[in-house]
């Protein structure tokens, strides 16, 4: 038979429990209404939440370049390509990111921005698509400046022809240390990667390698 003392914690424990399930709501009631406020504030004409926006003022001093990926869901992109242009170059302008690189899925939207604006650097994605075979072509946009390529294609006839145009190599998405290996072999400017810390390890041997090779000489 349980006894007293037993049903008081017992019931104080649920008081806790339902104190903190009261507690959590409220958190979240205020976050989701934090965001409908910026929202509110940016209005219908801008393209990302002001919040994004804060983040690369904020950073846009301490980091090299700052991607600002621009993704359309499939289906949904709208014919006025010059309108979704504009809007976003209205948030790079804002930020005065002078170090972003506008990362555009869409051929069409780089060129446009270019076209706008030349000052802001752009890039392209290349890959094998067998529904798109133009997706494989590394210099289909004279004016851009960097390309996104699926690393399985990285070799040293795609490198010489990127830098034959001027583009920079973003190499992605390489988790496996020998792919990581490969990629700094083969000289890519960037190397995208879920596993930063592993990417740095490898790129530190790789450096002191290349030290005591020197030092040999």
């Amino acid at each position: 038979m349980p006894t007293r003392e037993g049903g008081k914690e017992e019931e104080k424990a649920e008081e806790e429990e339902a104190e903190e399930e009261e507690a959590e709501e409220e958190k979240a009631e205020e976050e989701e209404a934090e965001e409908e406020e910026a929202e509110e504030e940016v209005g219908e004409e801008d393209v990302a939440p002001r919040g994004v926006v804060v983040k690369l003022a904020i950073t846009r001093e301490s980091v090299d370049t700052i991607v600002v990926d621009v993704k359309i869901k499939s289906g949904s992109m709208s014919a006025d390509v010059i309108s979704l242009a504009e809007q976003t170059l209205s948030q790079i302008r804002r930020a005065g990111c002078r170090n972003c690189l506008l990362w555009a899925k869409s051929d069409d939207l780089a060129r446009t921005v270019k076209r706008i604006d030349p000052s802001v650097k752009a890039g392209y994605v290349v890959m094998n698509d067998s529904s798109n075979t133009w997706m494989t072509d590394v210099l289909r946009i004279e004016t851009a400046e960097a390309i996104a390529v699926y690393h399985g294609l990285v070799n040293q006839r795609l490198v010489a022809t990127a830098r034959r145009g001027g583009k920079e190599i973003f190499a992605w998405t390489v988790d496996e240390e020998t792919d990581m290996e490969n990629m700094i072999e083969e000289g890519v400017d960037v190397v995208i990667t879920n596993d930063p810390l592993r990417f740095r390890a490898v790129l530190s041997r790789y450096l002191s390698l290349c030290e005591r090779a020197q030092l040999s000489l």
